[in-house]
């Protein structure tokens, strides 16, 4: 099972967008870049997958792979472009505020704590402002209507 440690980031969450750039200003210098050039994640310096940027705007992108997975608002709301898998999770939760998670792949994600916390569809972005979410996704269940599917199978058997 190929799992992502995170711990060599020196970060366990990122709670504003202050936090974020002071994240990015510590992160190794590329020769030749500029502020707010991509940088590589601290403590992740070898992997070309994970890097850093601020946007003109003054967001701050996390980036895993081809996907920019978490970034971080000037209004201290935060954006998350999920991706199903398990290493993107655990990439997104090293830059989230702590007791919020993101899980199941992706497609949820959880604030507060486990036995009180509330958990939040996913599709593919989410944004949160402190603990408002906004997301277009709903939960769904897929019921069997018994009845109805019994008397379609007698009739065609």
């Amino acid at each position: 099972m190929f799992g992502l440690n995170m711990h060599a980031c020196a970060v366990r969450s990122i709670s504003s967008h202050a936090e974020a750039v002071a994240f990015y200003e510590r992160c190794p210098v590329k020769r030749g870049h500029d502020y707010g050039d991509e940088r590589p994640i601290k403590g992740k310096e070898r992997s070309r997958q994970m890097n850093v940027r601020i946007r003109k705007s003054g967001e701050v992108v996390f980036r895993y792979h081809s996907t920019d997975v978490v970034t971080w608002r000037p209004d201290n709301s935060y954006v998350i472009e999920s991706y199903a898998s398990r290493s993107t999770c655990q990439f997104a939760n090293s830059f989230i505020p702590a007791h919020h998670w993101l899980t199941k792949e992706g497609s949820r994600l959880g604030i507060g704590t486990w036995s009180e916390g509330t958990v939040h569809p996913v599709i593919r972005k989410v944004t949160v402002h402190g603990d408002h979410v906004e997301t277009d996704a709903v939960f769904t269940r897929t019921v069997v209507n018994r009845k109805g599917a019994k008397e379609v199978l007698a009739a065609t058997r």
